[in-house]
């Protein structure tokens, strides 16, 4: 199948029908000139028939090119509506209709993959929050509550598809978007609570990780790291000679 633009298809029969006439006529004055009258009527009139033949053909190739918009336009609603192009509907489009299928074919496999990737991660993560002895909430940016821990059923209550308004009516969710999108790190709302962003490949903020302990574990990691910090300094500070000349040498 060969696709050509409308416009371009008739611009070029009716160049071609043009022509022909032309010709036609310009045989049939060179002819009359050369006193040859039956012959230039002659090509006259085969000029005639073949400017016939031209147009015919031209109103032909536009309904056959109608009829192959249909059938695409038909094909495009039955993928949109079923996902699907059968066999059928594919051969009437020819080499394109081939085509498409193959590309068809090629993204529903690139899609049940990613299909089957996302259900490893979403088993995955399932597993991670009944192993955590932490009351955590993955919760999505609309406030639903996408996944929890059984600690966290156990202490609130809460399901799948709870919103988080009733578990934790302190948070203000709208607030820990707007810091989470300038700092890139966990906000801590009410005394304890803390909302941790959660961001895909390109850097989009995707859900929260809400840590309803008394302790968070962030906040808990932070005072280790900065416990850590301060024993490093000390420890510099001892080994470091500047210091060892303040220090009082005994008598």
């Amino acid at each position: 199948m060969i696709i050509i633009g409308k416009k371009k298809l008739i611009g070029a029969a009716v160049f071609s029908f043009l022509l022909i006439l032309a010709t036609a006529i310009w045989g049939y004055k060179v002819g009359m000139q050369s006193a040859l009258k039956s012959d230039s009527e002659l090509v006259l009139f085969f000029g005639f028939i073949g400017a016939g033949l031209e147009f015919c053909l031209l109103i032909a190739m536009l309904v056959y090119a109608k009829r192959k918009e249909n059938d695409f336009l038909m094909v495009t609603k039955a993928i949109q509506l079923n996902g699907i192009l059968s066999d059928s509907r594919a051969k009437k489009l020819g080499n394109l209709g081939i085509v498409l299928q193959e590309a068809l074919d090629d993204a529903y496999q690139i899609t049940a993959q990613k299909s089957l990737k996302i259900a490893g991660l979403n088993g995955l993560i399932d597993e991670l929050l009944l192993l955590i002895d932490r009351p955590l909430l993955v919760v999505s940016l609309t406030g639903e509550i996408l996944n929890c821990s059984a600690k966290a059923q156990t202490e609130t209550g809460c399901k799948k598809g709870d919103a988080l308004a009733e578990i934790a009516p302190d948070i203000s969710l709208k607030e820990a978007i707007q810091n989470a999108a300038l700092t890139h790190t966990a906000v801590q709302q009410d005394t304890h609570i803390v909302c941790t962003p959660v961001f895909s490949v390109t850097g989009t903020l995707s859900f929260f990780l809400v840590d309803l302990s008394e302790q968070p574990i962030v906040t808990k990691v932070m005072e280790n790291v900065k416990h850590l910090i301060q024993k490093t300094d000390t420890e510099k500070k001892r080994k470091n000679p500047f210091f060892k000349l303040f220090k009082k040498t005994p008598e």
